[in-house]
């Protein structure tokens, strides 16, 4: 297995909200705030959203459309030219040139 641990983490701007909607961490705002404050946090801007927007073309075109919240995610993983860890790896390799490292 291969370790990146000498690599900073990165979480987006819809993964902080899908935690703070769940049920581990959605009651608990400083739970939530003491998980997400180690990674750099990825915003929304207007790459993010031009890459959403490229995503969900081709996506569609090929008939292959993920939820929308993974087309975010992806969007601003290409847009700050990150890879995405996931355990999602199928459904996120559907976007091209997004590097995609499952574990």
């Amino acid at each position: 297995m291969q370790t990146r641990s000498d690599e900073e983490l990165c979480i987006t701007f819809t993964i902080a909200g899908e935690l703070a909607a769940g049920e581990s961490m959605g009651r608990d705002r400083a739970k939530w705030e003491t998980f997400i404050r180690p990674f750099r946090f990825l915003g929304y801007n207007d790459e993010v959203a031009w890459r959403f927007g490229e995503i969900f073309r081709e996506l569609r075109r090929k008939g292959s459309l993920i939820g929308a919240n993974d087309m975010w995610i992806a969007a601003a993983a290409l847009a700050n030219d990150q890879p995405l860890v996931t355990r999602n790896a199928d459904e996120f390799r559907r976007v091209a040139s997004l590097e995609v490292l499952s574990y």
